[in-house]
């Protein structure tokens, strides 16, 4: 978790805190709250000294749902008009890397396009909720790196 020291190594402060993010968001907020507040008190020897690897934000997640086209000049690039109506697609946890991993184009691809993308996290489960509520379903916020097979694409939209 990152505070004003540093980074710190929750599992050094307290051995109780999962080291998977899924596991401390299944946990509830109290959780997060409480992982928050030990790692602001944390001991110099919990903070991490020397290189970090950045993971994707979520480790093996249930379910990835997309919305392409939500932005104007991403429309735009691909000559395409902003729709009425969401599109909603799934992807599978692969097409995301970490940062300074590879994307790899396959090979029977020729326009593989990659881009940075913003990730909400929802923490709980969510069904039939009002749109007044939905930002309490969500735990945080990140970006990811993703990769799309545009000529694939383009030909099944």
């Amino acid at each position: 978790m990152r505070t004003d020291a540093g980074l710190v190594d929750l599992s050094k402060v307290d051995k109780k805190f999962p080291t998977d993010l899924k596991e401390l968001i299944a946990q509830g907020k109290g959780a997060m709250q409480r992982a928050g507040r030990a790692a602001n008190k944390a001991k110099p020897s919990a903070i991490v000294n020397g290189r970090v690897s950045y993971l994707t934000p979520i480790q093996n997640p249930d379910k990835i749902f997309c919305i392409g086209l939500n932005y104007k000049d991403h429309a735009a690039e691909a000559g395409l008009k902003i729709p009425t109506y969401p599109v909603v697609f799934t992807r599978f946890e692969t097409s995301f890397v970490a940062n300074g991993q590879a994307l790899i184009r396959p090979k029977a691809s020729k326009h593989f396009d990659y881009e940075a993308e913003m990730v909400a996290v929802i923490g709980k489960k969510a069904r039939n909720i009002k749109k007044s509520e939905a930002l309490d379903y969500v735990a945080g916020y990140s970006i990811a790196n993703e990769g799309s097979i545009r000529d694939y694409q383009m030909k099944a939209s």
